[in-house]
């Protein structure tokens, strides 16, 4: 979900766009926020502060949200369970670990 964006001009705009594609595209196997800044042709903090004009937070938490959705997803529409959709993947796991509670709250609990 885009937000307004003011501070960085329609070039910029379009580079943190693909960066974007490219970060969802990539969901197992992310570019560094380095690569994505190298791609993008602008810094890390300008970088960031792209993401989070358009969709309201950094690279890294986007990247984030992204996977716990599809963790979501997977539990929710497969027959895998918790450990082989978290644990298939353990680092990536422990990294967003705290925010599972958020994200697995409420009606997403009951569904699982």
């Amino acid at each position: 979900m885009e937000r307004n964006v003011s501070t960085l001009n329609h070039r910029e705009l379009d580079r943190i766009r693909e960066v974007h594609h490219t970060l969802l595209a990539r969901l197992d196997d992310p570019p560094s926020l380095t690569d994505l800044s190298r791609l993008a042709g602008i810094n890390r903090n300008k970088l960031n502060r792209g993401f989070k004009q358009l969709y309201g937070n950094t690279a890294f938490n986007v990247l984030r949200d992204a996977r716990l959705s599809k963790a979501r997803v997977l539990l929710q529409e497969t027959d895998l369970n918790l450990s082989e959709v978290a644990f298939s993947d353990v680092p990536r796991f422990i990294e967003m670990s705290p925010k599972i509670p958020k994200i697995f709250s409420g009606s997403a609990k009951c569904k699982i």
